[in-house]
């Protein structure tokens, strides 16, 4: 009986201590140690570089925590702007590199704003 109490106060206080804010740091952590485990085994790493990195990683946080459309938007401005600095200091591949990132995010806001006017669509049809 005294056992079950404890299991039972054990789950609850885990339960009220990983809340909403705390599951996307734990879900950034999980998902960023297993891609870097992933990235250890042969010629696995020559797909999982930085960049790819980055576009799973984003495309696992829309799919599981659903962010408004304007964050990729709004993520792709802030580092256009960074990527512009980055040009004036002379680091040239860096911005590249980071220009990727800037492309993919906004063709992502692109798809989430797409599939967003074919849900409205098909709700003002019904």
């Amino acid at each position: 009986m005294i056992l079950t109490y404890k299991i039972t106060m054990s789950i609850r206080f885990i339960k009220n201590f990983i809340n909403r804010q705390y599951v996307f740091i734990l879900f950034s952590f999980i998902v960023l140690i297993g891609l870097e485990l992933f990235s250890q085994i042969p010629y696995v790493n020559l797909l999982l570089t930085l960049e790819n990195i980055a576009y799973i990683y984003w495309l696992l946080i829309i799919l599981f925590f659903r962010p408004k459309i304007c964050i990729s938007f709004l993520l792709a401005v802030i580092l256009l702007m960074f990527a512009l600095i980055l040009i004036t200091v002379g680091f040239d591949y860096v911005a590249e590199k980071l220009g990727n990132i800037i492309y993919f995010l906004l063709v992502v806001g692109f798809i989430q704003s797409f599939l967003l006017y074919l849900k409205s669509v098909k709700h003002s049809n019904d």
